[in-house]
């Protein structure tokens, strides 16, 4: 892969803006905030309306189809009711991805069959019911489970994304570094299907998070992550990004960072 696929995580409802949005389903809203995450180099939006709690899947079907036909965007459909997902990925496929999938055996290959017929991709979370493995062989063991359930599937390992399972440094000091060994592990083993990680997740709880996020984003490129849910509005971000791409060799010739930097210079 020779550049990092970015998804925009601002159209998620435990913010409050976004909440609102889906509330009162203020499209012109939505697709403000797409917009301005799709200039910041966001491939897919990702659309969370968790905290609707009973309006969730319809808001994330009329969130889905606006910017599916007002902005021809991709869009991440982000939940943990995996059936609703599922709903979703058959009404809208090649054009979503489902965030996210657990990492249990009865459950892949169903969910597998199902979008394997609509095209639609997703993210599995290397967790099951028993929870998440405290090391990273743990969390490779269930990569491989997931790898070997697509490949019975047909599904391209391209629509798969891998997701190591970030843990906040604050309240869990081994949890980025296991996530980076995970990424490691998986990238070596199974290098053809996507690794995703939801970049934010490591500050949560400490000051400063911008910079926290800017700083282990460079660190996760250089692991072997190729997607990264994240702010794609923090400018300083973005350099920080096309920098650690140009060094860990997934920007050939540097162009990324090249054009990035020229533009930077142009709005000077």
């Amino acid at each position: 892969m020779d550049t990092i696929i970015l998804v925009g995580e601002k159209l998620n409802s435990s913010r409050p803006e976004a909440k609102r949005i889906f509330a009162e389903r203020d499209g012109e809203a939505l697709l403000s905030l797409a917009r301005s995450q799709i200039e910041g180099g966001a491939s897919l939006v990702d659309l969370n309306a968790a905290m609707l709690m009973g309006g969730e899947e319809e808001a994330l079907r009329w969130g889905g189809r606006l910017l599916r036909d007002r902005l021809g965007a991709s869009i991440v459909f982000d939940g943990s009711d995996e059936a609703l997902l599922l709903r979703l990925g058959a009404e809208f496929g090649g054009a979503c991805v489902v965030n996210s999938l657990s990492c249990d055996d009865e459950t892949l290959g169903p969910a597998f069959a199902a979008l394997a017929r609509s095209g639609a991709g997703a993210v599995v979370m290397l967790k099951s019911r028993a929870g998440v493995p405290a090391s990273s062989d743990g969390r490779a063991a269930l990569a491989d489970l997931a790898v070997g359930r697509a490949r019975e599937a047909g599904i391209a390992p391209q629509r798969i994304f891998l997701d190591p399972v970030i843990m906040p440094a604050a309240t869990s000091p081994e949890g980025p570094l296991a996530a980076l060994e995970t990424l490691r592990a998986v990238a070596a083993r199974h290098p053809e299907f996507g690794r995703i990680a939801g970049l934010s997740n490591v500050s949560y709880g400490l000051p400063e998070r911008a910079l926290v996020n800017r700083t282990f984003a460079a660190m996760l490129v250089a692991a072997g992550a190729t997607a990264l849910v994240c702010d794609t509005t923090d400018r300083e971000l973005a350099r920080s990004l096309a920098a650690a791409s140009a060094i860990a060799g997934v920007d050939p010739g540097c162009r990324r960072y090249l054009r990035a930097y020229r533009e930077r210079r142009t709005r000077a």
